[in-house]
């Protein structure tokens, strides 16, 4: 014969809530993520080579708005949101100061520039040469044609960064700037330069073994969660020549490390499996893999 148990609401309510509790307390806890970092006890272990003051001290280089072109449909405005925009870019991402307007401009007014025979590349090039700086920029505007834009500030952008002292193009691109779709703009850009400028970072701390890190970069350098960055271990080795000592600096790689959390200054990441227990305090990182 078949039991039928009938309950009233309030008693099926609380029978339902415990069997809830007691199926969800059998369940297998999910391993906690790395959310403070006293959850687990610091390494101790240290990489051969430990950070120095002077290493955490980022060399910042600079670079000039030496020349912006565009044609006559191009508003003011449209001008106005490139260059800051690409000025963003260089600033966060690939971490160059950019020197002030007005000193750009009275190098650009030195006579030696009146009626000359000079290109637009010839010229930007000397006026980085007379303004110290390490790189120039230079950029292109025409009308976009791109499709479902109407009535948005936009165009179409030729950008060129050329090093002083070596005279080389180092980066160049031609995108279409949309001021709707600049977050996403900005995305795919972001990962072009930082090809270029690799950002360098030092493990400042290591937990669990090594398998969770603590690094000296953050939101404040373009870093954002769920991103790939690599780690490496720095060995530098000394030979003499006669009377002469040369120092050669390598850098081995060790692994990737995902990050999970990004402060302004610092972010944590979970090291991979290949590289867990590898990476040690001290130890250099790399936002892209060097070539």
């Amino acid at each position: 014969m078949q039991t039928i148990i009938i309950m009233k609401p309030r008693y099926y309510q609380i029978f339902l809530y415990i069997l809830s509790f007691a199926f969800f307390s059998c369940q297998a806890k999910p391993k906690v993520l790395y959310q403070d970092m006293q959850i687990y006890p610091s390494d101790q272990v240290v990489a051969p080579f430990e950070v120095t003051e002077a290493d955490l001290v980022p060399t910042q280089k600079s670079v000039a708005f030496t020349s912006i072109q565009s044609t006559p449909t191009i508003t003011r405005y449209e001008r106005v949101l490139v260059k800051e925009f690409t000025s963003a870019l260089l600033e966060k991402i690939a971490q160059l100061n950019i020197l002030p307007d007005y000193r750009v401009q009275a190098a650009l007014n030195r006579m030696e520039f009146q009626n000359t025979t000079l290109n637009a590349t010839e010229i930007s090039l000397r006026t980085g040469q007379i303004l110290q700086v390490d790189y120039v920029f230079m950029l292109y505007l025409q009308p976009s044609t791109l499709e479902n834009t109407q009535g948005d500030w936009k165009a179409k952008v030729h950008a060129q960064l050329y090093q002083v002292a070596t005279q080389k193009l180092v980066w160049e691109q031609h995108f279409h700037y949309v001021a709707s779709y600049s977050k996403k703009i900005w995305e795919q850009l972001r990962l072009k330069i930082a090809q270029v400028f690799p950002l360098r970072g030092f493990v400042i701390e290591t937990r669990e073994k090594g398998a969770w890190i603590k690094v000296n970069l953050g939101s404040n350098h373009g870093i954002l969660p769920g991103e790939i960055i690599y780690a490496f271990r720095k060995t530098v080795k000394q030979e003499k020549s006669g009377n002469t000592m040369t120092t050669s600096t390598k850098y081995d790689a060790l692994g990737a490390i995902r990050t999970t959390q990004i402060f302004p200054q610092e972010l944590i990441g979970q090291v991979s499996k290949e590289a867990s227990g590898r990476v040690l305090k001290g130890d250099t990182i790399f936002t892209v893999r060097p070539q």
